[in-house]
């Protein structure tokens, strides 16, 4: 039987939503915490990681049980138990980073004075706060005096970008020739 799981935030707390009911919830930090046993759990570290009324422990035949309050609530591949710690700590890094919001504004504020050309953030609330700290804090005003652009860029992300290398030698030749080597 396919069950339904959801990983909601809701402010700074975290709660496991699964068949519609809300199962377990936690506060962000103790989610950090316990996708960190997850990872453990799952590596063969521990043969079993509990928490206050939460239990994960393999089953006999070699899926993943959660237990919550002594009751088994979920039945689930090592997998399924990656991807729901996956997204746990998802939400978590969200929560902290909404609940740490002024010190987050202060750090963008502080790399958009030195002119970084990224933020630390991609959330548009705190994209605010960091231009209203830029130019409203007088001692990164007076430290920092110029401010070169007021651009803000998300968090960094890499991406790969293909080989130039085959364009470039393409370029030292005619539209003819590429298009009679295109048809090869």
């Amino acid at each position: 039987m396919e069950m339904t799981f959801k990983v909601r935030r809701e402010g700074p707390r975290i709660a496991w939503i699964i068949e519609g009911r809300r199962m377990v919830d936690f506060h962000w930090k103790a989610g950090d915490a316990l996708c960190q046993g997850i990872r453990h759990f799952l590596a063969g570290l521990e043969s079993s990681y509990k928490v206050q009324v939460l239990r994960i422990h393999w089953s006999n035949i070699g899926t993943v049980l959660i237990d919550i309050g002594g009751r088994t609530v979920l039945d689930m591949t090592a997998g399924d138990l990656e991807a729901v710690s996956v997204a746990t700590r998802a939400q978590c890094r969200k929560a902290e980073e909404e609940e740490c919001a002024n010190q987050v504004a202060f750090d963008g504020a502080l790399l958009l004075r030195t002119g970084a050309p990224f933020g630390m953030t991609d959330n548009p609330k705190i994209k605010e706060m960091v231009l209203t700290e830029a130019s409203s804090n007088r001692t990164l005003r007076t430290a920092l005096p110029g401010m070169k652009d007021t651009t803000l860029f998300g968090a960094p992300i890499v991406v790969q970008q293909p080989d130039h290398s085959a364009v470039r030698q393409l370029k030292n030749y005619s539209r003819e020739e590429i298009l009679e080597a295109l048809k090869e």
